[in-house]
């Protein structure tokens, strides 16, 4: 006699909502078959229900896997990057930081634009004055 191929629909859940049920039967037996078959019914529904909330665990699960893979290259990312004096014409990437006409300037965005033209860049440090010798 062979064995039936086990369920892959089937989990743990699923195995214990049977069993519940077919205990419940044991103790209880129904006098019409039609109970029973109501009984075994509902079993059968709310194994179904199981194994979809199941499925949407595993999804969420997975989901959370790739943000948490996304967070940890995120995290691991240079914060910033001196480029030096700003030279109109180079192209700067989000993160950038430029020195112009004495102040410090990060950039926000990809950027070719001046610092202070627009909103693809943030001061970070002001001019100050000059010193007295």
């Amino acid at each position: 006699m062979s064995e039936a191929a086990p369920d892959p629909a089937r989990n743990a859940e699923s195995d214990d909502i049977i069993g519940m049920v077919d205990a419940v039967l044991a103790r209880h037996p129904a006098q019409d078959p039609g109970s029973r078959k109501a009984i075994h019914m509902l079993a059968i529904g709310l194994v179904r229900v199981v194994d979809l909330a199941g499925g949407e665990l595993a999804s969420l699960k997975r989901e959370v896997a790739g943000l948490k893979a996304r967070l940890k290259e995120a995290e691991q990312r240079r914060g910033i990057t001196y480029r030096g004096v700003w030279k109109a014409g180079d192209f700067y990437a989000a993160g950038h930081v430029v020195t112009h006409e004495g102040s410090g300037w990060h950039a926000n965005s990809e950027t070719k634009s001046r610092p202070g033209q627009d909103r693809s860049w943030t001061l970070m440090v002001k001019r100050g004055r000059d010193g007295r010798k």
